[in-house]
Parts: structure tokens; sequence; C-alpha cells
């Protein structure tokens, strides 16, 4: 009785599993899930086997070393001239989940680059975590703000697993991704200033400041055509990012037009 109840189990296991690869079968379901967090696409999944996708960075700051357009082979997999991979500069991608990554924790603090949705999918807001370990203690950082301090030698626990494992000298680190235990860590770097260092280079022959650089993250920097005849269609003020030392945000970004010559 028992061996026919196993045989049931397994055959209704094995409808289900065809099932489910027939309804996959001939489609793809969405992007491949190690893109998700830093790639995305218009496309309205599902779409058929052989369709083309258009895909670019999440990030207005990545630049996408890898094809752009992909095609549906099925499920989540894709037929690419080269795999779509969007990099920041001074900044690496946090990897496969699970992956250890090499990193001296006693030598340097440890940045990882986040994003969240405030309000629309138009408004984003870019986070810089910093993680501090020093002899006795942790620090937490969001965008150079201190936010929390741990003094773990005086953690009070059953058995001071906490204590144990935080006086270890770390040489590596891991994102943890099984049970959504980590899934908005995007890039990582060892620690830096979190400022900005001039406007963007695409500003430059059309925009001008008073401003002094460097600036602070969160700084408030006014902008003016560089030619008098010239209206700005855009925010007069933007305000620093820091990403890569010319990020900024701004409601419209600044843009002159009814340039007059000198």
């Amino acid at each position: 009785m028992k061996l026919k109840r196993r045989l049931m189990f397994l055959i209704v296991a094995l409808i289900l599993r065809v099932r489910e690869t027939l309804s996959n079968n001939g489609s793809c379901t969405g992007i491949n899930s190690n893109w998700a967090r830093s790639l995305r696409t218009t496309a309205q999944f599902p779409v058929k086997t052989g369709t083309t996708v258009e895909v670019e960075c999440f990030y207005t700051e990545a630049i996408n070393e890898g094809s752009n357009v992909i095609t549906c082979i099925s499920g989540e997999d894709y037929d690419f001239i080269k795999e779509p991979t969007c990099m920041i500069a001074g900044w690496e991608l946090t990897g496969t989940r699970q992956g250890r990554i090499d990193f001296d924790l006693e030598y340097s603090p440890l940045q990882i680059l986040t994003d969240s949705v405030v309000g629309s999918e138009d408004e984003i807001l870019i986070r810089i975590w910093t993680f501090e370990k020093q002899d006795e203690s942790l620090h937490l950082y969001c965008n150079d703000v201190k936010v929390n301090e741990f003094n773990y030698m005086e953690s009070v626990s059953d058995n001071d697993e906490c204590k144990e494992m935080w006086s270890y000298d770390f040489a590596h680190v891991k994102f943890v991704g099984y049970d959504n235990l980590d899934n908005a860590s995007d890039y990582m770097r060892q620690y830096k200033e979190v400022r900005c260092t001039s406007l963007k280079t695409e500003w430059a022959s059309t925009l001008k400041t008073t401003t002094d650089f460097p600036v602070e993250l969160g700084t408030e920097v006014e902008v003016t055509c560089s030619n008098s005849g010239a209206t700005n269609q855009g925010s007069s003020t933007v305000t620093c990012r820091g990403i890569t030392g010319t990020d900024f945000t701004f409601v419209a970004e600044p843009i002159c037009s009814g340039l007059i010559a000198n």
C-alpha cells in the first residue's frame, strides 16, 4: 500500500513538471534573474521563442558592455552576441548570490550601492551604504551619515556566536540571496568619499556654475547657460549624487536652447 502511494505521488509530480515545462516551452517568461538587478526592459512577457528583446542598464551611470538586444530561447534563456553586463566606473557588480568575493574588511570599509523606488517608477533614490569594522565594533553609514554602531564585543547571547564571528579577520564578503535576505545589493567598492567633483562632461559646453568643487553628497548646485543668449529649458539646480563624481539628480535635465553665436 505504501509503495502504491509513493508511485502515485511520483506520477503526479512528474505530470506537474511536464505541464510546467510545456507551459514555458516556446516562450520566455522574463529576463534572466542574474540580470534583474542591473538590467531592465520594456518588453511585455511572456514573449515567443525567437522574439528579440531590447535591454538597458537600470542605472543611468552604468554602461552596457554587452549586447543590448537578446533573443528569446525559452524560460529565462536567451541568445546574444555578448552577455549584457552593466558596469559603473569604480564599482564592481556584487555577482551571483552566495559567491565569495575577496575583500579585506579590516583594511578598508565596504560600500554597497543600491536603489529603491520612491513614489513612482520614475523617481529613483540611490543609496550608498558603508560598512566599517573596527577592533570591537561595526559602524554603518548611509550616504556618509552614521546610522548605527554595534559593539560586538559587548554582545549578549547564549553562546557568544556573534562576538566570535565578528572577531575574525575578514578576507571575503558574500551577498546572501536565499529567502530574499539580500535582494537589494547591486554594486560594491572599496570605501571612497561620496562627493561630486565637477558637472557632467556632456554639460561642459553649454552650462556653467559658480559652485566650487568638490561638493558633498546632497549639495544643490545652481547651473546657468554658458551663452547669455540661451535659455535653460530644464532645472536650474541639480543635486549631487556622488556615484562616480559627476552624478546629479534633477527634476528635468538642464538643456540650453536658442544659442546665439558670440
